[in-house]
């Protein structure tokens, strides 16, 4: 039995209805690999501090514009800016789903602006890379603790 994700329901809803919003909080999809199927229909970001807006687009383009609204107070100058969609310092940057792919689809403003991110994608693979060998010492850990179980039971 499959465990039940939001992102197969946005998933559906983006196949029916060609766009979807999702509005819900940074920390639950500043690391989107469990929206990885989505993930090619993202369209634009808006991070607002701690909550965060998310257009998908069945018709989408390569690029997906992350906008910070941090540094921003007027309402209608947010407005303008993601109908304008321009590459602006510290407000809005543009990356392709390809660079979302190769930084693990971590998603950050922060994380984009920077100009050389080689060695903070180095910092992410050691991260990955020590995630994945916790979970194989759990199960590793998990498969031992059956082990002993059924010989003590024996």
């Amino acid at each position: 039995s499959k465990k039940y994700s939001v992102y197969d329901t946005i998933h559906l809803n983006i196949i029916r209805n060609k766009n979807v919003v999702l509005y819900t909080t940074y920390h639950k999809i500043s690391n989107f690999s469990e929206g990885r199927i989505d993930a090619k229909y993202l369209n634009k970001i808006i991070i607002d501090h701690a909550d965060t807006i998310m257009l998908f687009s069945y018709d989408t383009n390569d690029e997906i514009s992350i906008i910070s609204t941090d540094k921003i107070t007027d309402r209608s100058k947010i407005d303008s800016i993601i109908k304008n969609n321009r590459k602006q310092k510290d407000v809005l940057i543009k990356i392709t789903h390809q660079t979302l792919k190769d930084n693990n689809l971590r998603i950050g403003f922060k994380l984009y602006q920077l100009e050389n991110n080689t060695k903070l994608k180095d910092i992410n693979k050691i991260v990955d890379e020590n995630t994945i060998y916790l979970e194989k010492l759990n199960r590793i850990n998990e498969k031992v603790e059956r082990e002993i179980n059924s010989l003590l039971n024996k």
